[in-house]
């Protein structure tokens, strides 16, 4: 009997130009820095993307931890918004604010500029990106009943605005490993890493590295933060390097 063993790939998975293209904006977001065109057709794994961002990130910081200047404005912020109870690091974020969560980051995100991480659709999402998909492709069926040209549009745009209002108003789901105060604290200290460290945040290579994996890992599909190394390929197996589009 032969048996077939299954190997893991050591990849992020990233499929096409535009997911690369995001991390790539992301990661010079978090950590303040250009990664020029020519740095880019470089990068195959993610060691090389961190060499490039060590390199440019010239700035030194200071002694604060960068996750306590993280959480003291957080919690400035949720006094902001008129909420009484103080957090803890173990405060569950689903009774911190009345709000949902994608009212919450709205509001803390106008109130500190911080960067906050992913939320996660729910089921009006999921549901409103089905309907989206089937409005698009209504006409090649309803053409093969017989319904005219009116009809056909008509059909469209109810699926559209329904799908719209469906993905409007969801009130989306805090992301995956983001269930408490002090969770949610880490991730903003890592995806603001450059403005924090500029405001005396500590900056090692040892503390960037964690925060790099941190902000790659919102890229990953279905790679747990734990297992990417530098050795880990960016892109989906056959794909080419991202290449950053112009911007006026």
């Amino acid at each position: 009997m032969t048996h077939m063993r299954r190997t893991k790939l050591n990849t992020l998975g990233l499929d096409s130009d535009l997911d690369g293209v995001y991390l790539l904006q992301d990661v010079e977001r978090a950590f303040g820095v250009a990664i020029t065109d020519k740095e880019t057709a470089s990068i195959l794994t993610v060691g090389d993307l961190f060499a490039i961002v060590e390199r440019n990130a010239n700035y030194k910081g200071g002694g604060k931890c960068r996750t306590a200047m993280s959480f003291f404005r957080l919690r400035q912020a949720l006094r902001a918004l008129g909420v009484t109870q103080t957090p803890r690091p173990n405060t569950n974020l689903s009774a911190v604010s009345k709000f949902s969560p994608r009212r919450l980051y709205a509001e803390i995100e106008r109130r500190t500029d911080l960067t906050l991480p992913s939320l996660t659709g729910g089921w009006f999402t999921i549901s409103g990106v089905f309907l989206l998909v089937a409005a698009l492709l209504s006409p090649l069926v309803l053409t093969h009943l017989n319904f005219d040209f009116w009809q056909k549009s008509a059909a469209v745009a109810s699926g559209v605005l329904v799908a719209a209002l469906l993905l409007r108003f969801d009130r989306l789901r805090f992301g995956e490993g983001v269930k408490t105060f002090g969770d949610l604290a880490e991730q903003v200290s890592s995806l603001n890493y450059s403005s924090l460290v500029l405001a005396g945040g500590r900056n090692t290579p040892q503390e960037m590295w964690k925060s790099f994996v941190t902000v790659v890992a919102e890229h990953a599909d279905d790679m747990p933060r734990s297992e990417i190394t530098p050795t880990t390929l960016l892109l989906a197996q056959g794909q080419t390097p991202p290449q950053q589009s112009d911007s006026c």
